[in-house]
């Protein structure tokens, strides 16, 4: 994906390249009855909202690691399969370090995210850094969900009838004016223009940007 960024008259450099709680009232909140199959009532206890996001994360990871485990040294599907879900889950967090470079973690600051999320963006910077194609589309999703999400600023109905780089150049192009007359370019030129972050991942801070620069001026209103 090539995307040229620039501000209205001038080029830029290429885009592309514990929380603690009451146990027992937890249990009781997540407690149901259900119809056994033999037509009795059995109380289950649904898991917890925390237990959930462990359970995203083990899923997560393990769906990287089958995914990408030639990237992995020493790791291959009969060795995934044999090994716990917990030592998996340790061998792609351990893989997964060297992608998380100071913009990620710039990103990550910026946006607030949960530790589930987190661990989302590192996974989908390290897909990006690993595979053009994931890469592609990581970049393409980043512009759909901002289209969507911004679809005043960011809709065009010429999108339709361009390719996907193109698209993406244009939707580029548009964030970055709509920044840059409000003053909030320069915030972010430096994330833009640092070609060790991935395509996606300065979308996705450019993005951000838009949301808090709505949240400001929306507050001010």
């Amino acid at each position: 994906v090539v995307c040229w960024i620039q501000r209205p008259s001038r080029p830029h450099p290429s885009m592309c390249r514990g929380t603690t709680y009451n146990a027992r009232h937890a249990a009781q909140q997540t407690q149901q009855y259900q119809p056994s199959r033999a037509g009795d009532r059995v109380l289950r206890a649904q898991p917890s909202s925390r237990e959930k996001e462990r359970q995203r994360l083990t899923a997560l990871l393990l769906s990287f690691l089958r995914r990408h485990h030639q990237h992995v040294p020493g790791m291959s599907q009969e060795v995934i399969r044999r090994q716990s879900p917990q030592e998996n889950q340790r061998i792609a967090l351990a893989f997964l370090k060297q992608f998380a470079t100071s913009p990620l973690k710039s990103h990550l600051d910026a946006a607030h995210l949960s530790e589930f999320r987190r661990t989302k963006e590192l996974v989908h910077e390290a897909m990006a850094h690993l595979d053009r194609n994931s890469a592609e589309e990581l970049a393409l999703g980043a512009v759909l969900d901002g289209v969507r999400e911004f679809s005043e600023i960011l809709g065009s109905p010429d999108h339709q009838h361009m390719s996907d780089v193109d698209r993406t150049s244009d939707v580029v192009r548009r964030a970055i004016s709509w920044l840059d007359e409000r003053g909030r370019f320069e915030k972010i030129e430096g994330f833009l223009s640092n070609t060790t972050a991935s395509t996606q991942l300065r979308i996705k801070r450019l993005m951000l940007e838009i949301r808090r620069t709505l949240k400001e001026e929306r507050r001010g209103a």
